[in-house]
């Protein structure tokens, strides 16, 4: 079960060429970026080094609500670090940056609802999704003319393959949500939880909502 996030919309900034509508990141951006040279090359393009399905039940007597929409959905603990599972709506990874124009826009989400007694499942690629930037000669041309909003929309997230071995899924599930009857719908009331698994030995991970 989904539900749908609504889009907020802000003022597109410069001359995105290419860009899509507001809130969906557009195609090549002109092919500004340096992908040949060796700075650009520590960016590349990152297959998913394995498929372990994240799997949420609800036991409690009153919905639930996963950060889906808009933020990410869990973040995954290895060596005492924490790193992103995958990404906000907002992120490109480097690699599509060197060829794309970023996302602009903003998002506001109630959450995916989990219904007492359901289940939420999705999966993980076994990447780790840190955030970084690149050299500026690494971005697109989409992002030239883009003045004191090219720091912020350069930010990108670089995909690294999780070592196998023990990690922590941290889910980030909620107990509140405003849902659409306001301007800007949230979620609030995080609950602690957690589950330690062997990334190589499990192919599914379930976590328990009590």
């Amino acid at each position: 079960m989904r539900s749908t996030a609504r889009w907020v919309g802000v003022a597109l900034i410069g001359a995105l060429s290419g860009c899509g509508p507001l809130g969906v990141g557009g195609g090549g951006g002109g092919g500004g970026g340096s992908g040949g040279t060796d700075a650009c090359a520590g960016y590349p393009d990152v297959p998913a080094a394995s498929d372990v399905v994240i799997r949420i039940v609800n036991q409690r007597s009153a919905a639930v609500y996963v950060d889906s929409d808009c933020g990410i959905a869990f973040d995954v603990v290895a060596g005492g670090v924490t790193h992103p599972g995958g990404m906000t709506w907002l992120q490109k990874t480097c690699f599509a940056l060197r060829s794309e124009a970023p996302h602009t826009g903003d998002c506001a989400s109630p959450g995916t609802p989990i219904p007492p007694g359901g289940t939420w499942e999705t999966h993980w690629s076994a990447l780790y999704y840190d955030t970084t930037k690149m050299p500026i000669a690494c971005y697109s041309s989409a992002f030239n003319g883009l003045g004191d909003n090219q720091a912020p929309l350069s930010v990108c997230a670089q995909p690294t393959p999780a070592t196998p071995g023990p990690v922590r899924l941290v889910p980030h599930v909620y107990a509140t949500t405003t849902g659409y009857n306001v301007l800007w719908p949230s979620v609030s009331d995080p609950i602690p939880l957690e589950k330690d698994f062997v990334l190589g030995a499990v192919g599914v991970v379930e976590v328990i909502v009590e």
